[in-house]
């Protein structure tokens, strides 16, 4: 797919079409002289197409809303090879793209609503393990603050050297409302971002926690099973580490679209909180496993004890467990989305 590589900005339609070959990085890098953007992808290496056709949240997604509702279009190759241009008025199909991931054909093209792009202020954080009480204050009194030019990721890390935790701070404009943190392009920043990662070569596996609030008690819950699985993992296989990146967004997140595959409920914002278990011992495979659907299953309790509705609330599809059913993921769209696919098959 990477010679499906091309970005090209449509003025008349103000609209941005970009090849689904291309990276983030990539993406951004040929934006960033038209002085416009498109909302989708945090990471740099993470490919376009899968971001968005999995839903995709954005450092603008308070602005704006996911990646699927700032879409203007697809160009999709079908199951029975036609090629087929889906918009809005391709009821169905539009709407199992958007969220649905690669289940009704192959992406070639995807077209953007275009959004203008000035300079931006942000970067990135650390943090030594003694200052974890001052990050979850900060991210108690982001959520209170209703600024929708502000995003902010803020994670805690067991890694082979120690805890850390570290934050991506974003502001859309070049001055913050009120080290690494500066003004510069929007293009400057996502590409001097760097992230507490794991050793390239090491076996892992990420899940996503939905959760409607960071509160001081699932902060506290996150925190400490990070910490307990990090440790247990690590006297097991030194090369453990054990992430978990909280997401906050404004309350009104998906009230920026219509109907899609994901999510399948709109009326409340979840926040896909991301927990990666990585290590380099293969027989532990089944181990780490269990343990990451432990991990999950301890937050989720700490989030309904505090008063979350999210017993039933849908797993984000790009950050969701192997294994994860798809009902966790599509919630009662499941049924159209079976059918949709159906039909196309019997295309064939």
């Amino acid at each position: 797919m990477t010679r499906f590589n091309q970005t090209q900005v449509n003025n008349a339609t103000e609209t941005i079409d970009v090849g689904s070959g291309l990276t983030m990085d990539q993406t951004y890098t040929a934006l960033a002289p038209t002085g416009l953007n498109v909302v989708a992808g945090r990471i740099p290496t993470v490919g376009i197409a899968g971001l968005t056709l999995g839903g995709g949240f954005a450092f603008m997604s308070s602005q704006y809303g996911l990646t699927v509702d700032n879409m203007a279009g697809y160009e999709l190759v079908l199951p029975n090879g036609t090629i087929t241009n889906v918009t809005s008025k391709n009821e169905d199909l539009w709407f199992a793209l958007r969220g649905g991931g690669n289940n009704f054909g192959i992406v070639t093209k995807f077209s953007y609503k275009a959004i203008p792009q000035g300079q931006v202020w942000g970067g990135t954080r650390n943090y030594t393990v003694d200052q974890l009480e001052h990050v979850k204050e900060a991210v108690v009194k982001f959520q209170q603050k209703k600024d929708t030019k502000a995003a902010l990721n803020a994670g805690i890390f067991y890694t082979p050297n120690g805890a850390i935790s570290s934050a991506v701070i974003f502001y859309d404009a070049p001055t913050p409302p009120r080290s690494d943190v500066s003004t510069r392009s929007f293009v400057d920043l996502f590409n001097s971002l760097h992230f507490i990662n794991s050793p390239p070569t090491a076996r892992g596996y990420f899940n996503g926690v939905p959760i409607a609030q960071y509160s001081s008690s699932v902060i506290d819950a996150i925190v400490n099973q990070t910490l307990f699985w990090g440790a247990k993992l690590s006297a097991l296989d030194e090369n453990t580490f054990v992430a978990a990146t909280m997401e906050p967004f404004d309350s009104d997140l998906f009230s920026h679209g219509s109907d899609s595959a994901y999510p399948p409920d709109r009326s409340q914002a979840i926040f896909p909180t991301a927990v990666t278990f990585t290590f380099s011992n293969a027989s532990l495979d089944a181990t780490v496993a269990r343990a990451l659907r432990n991990y999950s299953d301890a937050v989720t309790a700490a989030a309904i004890a505090d008063g979350q509705n999210v017993s039933h609330a849908a797993v984000y599809p790009n950050y969701a467990l192997f294994d994860t059913p798809v009902e966790n993921m599509y919630g009662a769209n499941l049924p159209r989305l079976g059918a949709i696919n159906g039909r196309l098959i019997q295309r064939m």
